[in-house]
C-alpha cells in the first residue's frame, strides 16, 4: 500500500513503487542483525516505561487492588477476562454464558467480550486475579500499539527516533491513551498497523511464499474478530480507501506503460496477480474458517441482538474544534479550551473524546502531505486521515458547543451500508492517529536528511576551517528532534491516570463465599447494570462461584433490539437502584416486598448479598429482610442471606 524497499523491479511493480526516496539501501549497507534489533528493543523498553508511568498509581498502591474504577466498563472488562479461562476449564461455551442474566443468558459475541484477550491473559487471571489482569493488559495495550506502529513505520522512516515519535502518536495519542482507561477491547489496536504491513507485503513486496503471508494475515483477521469486530470492520473500510487511492493514483501511469511496453506489463501483471491471489485466497480461507462459529453466534446464536445502541450517533461523534483544542484528557489545557470541546458540554462521554491533534502536529502533517504527495504512502495516509477524520464527526457538524444546522456529513450516508450503522463515529479517530503518526515519522526522517544534506553542501563550497575548529555534528537530528517534541507536547495525556481502590469486599475473596452453592443464582446489591457494575467484578474475584442476576451487558429487548438494561426491569433492580442512588428514609412498601419475593422465587435465587456501598445499603437490607423473613449474616463487609428458597417457603 506504499513504497517499500522490497518492491519488485518489474513494470507492474513500478506502478506501485516508484519512490526514489523509499527506505532501504544496497546490500553493503545492511546492518548486522544485532544492530537492526537494538532500536526495536530500546523502543519496546521506552514504550513499556512510558505506559508504566501512566499507571504509576497502580504500581504504587498495588496492582491487585487498584484500577481506574471497580465499576462501569472496568468491572465489565474484568468479568470478560475471567469468563474465557473459566469457561474453558469448566466445559462452558466461551461465546455464551448463563452466569449473567439467568436463565436466558447472554450472547457474548454481541458484547465487547474480547475472548482472545481473555485467553491470552488467562495465566495472569488464574494466578493474580482479574484486577491484575486488567492492569497488565492496559499497560500492554499502550506499549504494544506503539511498538507495532514503530516497526511498521520504520519501513518508511528508517531513522528510528522518527519512527519512535510516530509510534508515540499512535500508541500514546488521544485515541489509545483515552480508550485505555475504559475500553481495553478498543485500545488493544495492533491490527490496523499490521494491516498496513500485510497489504504492503501482499500488494507490493512479494517476498517469500504467498501462502505464508496469507496464513499470517488470515490469523490476524481471526484474532481481531475475537478482540473487536468494530475495529476489524473500520480497519477493513480504511484499507479499502487506501487501496483505492493507490490504484486511482496510478491509472494514468499504467495506461502509459501499457502503451510503451504491453508485453512486459502483461507478463509481470500475471506474475503479480498469481502471487497476490495466492496470498489473498489463503488469507480468506483461514479467516473464514476461524470466524465461522463466532460469526454464527453473532448473527444467529441464542440471545442474538438484532440492533445495537447507536441510535444516537450525535452523542458519540467528534467535535470539529476538538482537533485543535485540547480536552480534559490532555495534560496541557486551559479551561476555556476544554470547556468548548469536553463532551459534557455538547453530549457524549469524555472517554470517547479522542480527536485532539494540536496545531503543531496538524501543520507538520499538512506540510509532509503536500511536500511528499508523490510518495504513495504519504498520499494514501493523507487521504485516510481526511476520510477517517470526516467520518468521526458523525452525521451532524458540531463546532465547539454549537451544532451547525444544515450540514450533512459522510457518516450520515455511511450508516446506510450493512453493519456500519453499528459503528461509533468518533472511534474512527484511531485511523487519524495512525495516519498522522506515519506522516510525522516520514516528515522527521526527511527533515533530518534535508538539514544534513544542506550542511554537507555548504561544507563542500566553503573554505577549509582553521585548525582546531569544531564543526557542529548531527544538526539534522537535533532539528528533527526539536520538531518532533513540538508536535508531541500538545497531545501529552493527563497522566498519571487517576486510580482508586477496586473496592472488592473481602467476602468475595475469602473462604466464606464457598457457602454459596456452586453455580446457584445470587442477587447482589448494587444491582449490576451500566452505572454500577461492581457485582460483575466481585463475581470474577469469587472465581465465578455463583450466577449473577442481571449484568452490564447487551441483551435483546422484547423487540430483539440491544439494550444494556436487561430483558425487563426487575422490581428488585428498581428498589436496589433507589437505595444505591437516592437514599434517604427508605420505606419498605408492601408492594415492593411482594414483588421482590416473587422475583426471588421465579429466578430461583439461593443467596442475596448486600454490599455496604451507595446511599442507603441499610434500606436495601431492610427490604430483603422483609421479603425473606430473617435478618442477614454480616461477613467480610457484606450482609448475606443463604438458602433463600427455604426461607421463602415460610412466607406468603
Amino acid at each position: 500500500m506504499g513504497v517499500t524497499e522490497g518492491a519488485v523491479g518489474s513494470p507492474a511493480m513500478r506502478l506501485l513503487d516508484d519512490d526514489p526516496d523509499a527506505s532501504g539501501a544496497g546490500p553493503g549497507a545492511v546492518p548486522s542483525r544485532l544492530r537492526r534489533a537494538a532500536p526495536t528493543a530500546l523502543a519496546a523498553f521506552l514504550y513499556v516505561l512510558l505506559a508504566s508511568i501512566g499507571f504509576w498509581e497502580v504500581l504504587a498502591r498495588g496492582p491487585s487492588t487498584t484500577m481506574p474504577c471497580g465499576c462501569f466498563d472496568q468491572a465489565q472488562t474484568s468479568w470478560f477476562l475471567t469468563w474465557v479461562p473459566y469457561a474453558i476449564t469448566h466445559g462452558h461455551n466461551p461465546f455464551f454464558t448463563t452466569w449473567l442474566n439467568p436463565p436466558g443468558g447472554v450472547n457474548l459475541m454481541d458484547n465487547a467480550s474480547m475472548p482472545l484477550l481473555g485467553l491470552l491473559m488467562a495465566p495472569v487471571t488464574w494466578i493474580f486475579g482479574p484486577v491484575v489482569s486488567w492492569n497488565t493488559l492496559a499497560v500492554a495495550s499502550l506499549a504494544g500499539a506503539a511498538l507495532v506502529a514503530f516497526c511498521v513505520f520504520r519501513r518508511h522512516a528508517p531513522w528510528w527516533p522518527a519512527a519512535f515519535a510516530g509510534g508515540l502518536v499512535y500508541g500514546f495519542g488521544p485515541y489509545v491513551a483515552t480508550q485505555d482507561t475504559s475500553h481495553l477491547n478498543l485500545s488493544f489496536v495492533l491490527f490496523p498497523p499490521l494491516t498496513l504491513w500485510f497489504l504492503e507485503a501482499i500488494l507490493v513486496r512479494h517476498r517469500g511464499r504467498p501462502w505464508r503471508w496469507g496464513l499470517a494475515f488470515g490469523l490476524c483477521v481471526v484474532g481481531q474478530f475475537l478482540v473487536s469486530t468494530e475495529i476489524l470492520l473500520t480497519t477493513a473500510a480504511m484499507a479499502l480507501v487506501g487501496v483505492a487511492v493507490l490504484a486511482l493514483s496510478r491509472t494514468g501511469q499504467a495506461v502509459d506503460l501499457v502503451r510503451r511496453r504491453p508485453a512486459a506489463v502483461v507478463a509481470s501483471f500475471r506474475t503479480w496477480l498469481r502471487w497476490t491471489a495466492g496470498a489473498t485466497v489463503t488469507a480468506t480461507v483461514v479467516a473464514a474458517a476461524g470466524v465461522a462459529y463466532p460469526l454464527w453466534m453473532t448473527f444467529a446464536g441464542p440471545q442474538q441482538v438484532a440492533g445495537h445502541e447507536t441510535s444516537r450517533p450525535d452523542f458519540l461523534s467528534a467535535n470539529l474544534a476538538g482537533y485543535v483544542l485540547p480536552s480534559s484528557n490532555q495534560l496541557l489545557k486551559v479551561p476555556i479550551t476544554h470547556h468548548l470541546v469536553d463532551p459534557t458540554f455538547v453530549g457524549g462521554f469524555l472517554a470517547e473524546n479522542t480527536t485532539y491533534l494540536g496545531l503543531p502536529l496538524l501543520l507538520l502533517g499538512l506540510v509532509v502531505a503536500v511536500a511528499g504527495w508523490r510518495r504513495p504512502i504519504v498520499r494514501v495516509m493523507a487521504v485516510v486521515a481526511v476520510v477517517a477524520g470526516s467520518v468521526a464527526l458523525g452525521p451532524r457538524l458540531f463546532i465547539g458547543g454549537h451544532r451547525v444546522t444544515g450540514a450533512v456529513l459522510p457518516y450520515h450516508w455511511l450508516t446506510r451500508l450493512p453493519l456500519f450503522n453499528d459503528v461509533i463515529p468518533v472511534r474512527l479517530s484511531l485511523f487519524v492517529d495512525l495516519a498522522f503518526g506515519l506522516l510525522l515519522a516520514v516528515g522527521l526522517e526527511r527533515l533530518r536528511a534535508a538539514v544534513d544534506d544542506r550542511r554537507a553542501a555548504r561544507r563542500v563550497v566553503s573554505p577549509p576551517a582553521p585548525p582546531g575548529t569544531v564543526r557542529p555534528r548531527r544538526a539534522g537530528a537535533l532539528v528533527a528532534a526539536t520538531a518532533g517534541v513540538a508536535a508531541l507536547l500538545p497531545i501529552l495525556p493527563a497522566w498519571p491516570i487517576p486510580m482508586q481502590s477496586a473496592g472488592v469486599p473481602s467476602y468475595f475473596t475469602s473462604s466464606a463465599v464457598k457457602a454459596i452453592p456452586p453455580g446457584s443464582v445470587a442477587d447482589v446489591y448494587p444491582f449490576p447494570r451500566v452505572t454500577q457494575a461492581m457485582a460483575m467484578l466481585w463475581q470474577s474475584e469469587a472465581d465465578m462461584r455463583f450466577r449473577l442476576m442481571g449484568g452490564f451487558v447487551l441483551t435483546p429487548d422484547p423487540h430483539g433490539v440491544g439494550t444494556e438494561f436487561g430483558p425487563k426491569y426487575w422490581v428488585t433492580e428498581i428498589w436496589f437502584g433507589s437505595a444505591f442512588w437516592i437514599g434517604g428514609p427508605f420505606i419498605v412498601q408492601p408492594t415492593a416486598v411482594t414483588g421482590v419475593r416473587a422475583e426471588l422465587r421465579a429466578q430461583d435465587v439461593q443467596t442475596v448479598i448486600i454490599a455496604r456501598v451507595g446511599a442507603d445499603p441499610q434500606g436495601a437490607a431492610a427490604l430483603i429482610t422483609a421479603a425473606v423473613g430473617r435478618g442477614p449474616r454480616s461477613q467480610g463487609g457484606v450482609w448475606v442471606w443463604y438458602d433463600v428458597q427455604t426461607l421463602l417457603r415460610s412466607q406468603p
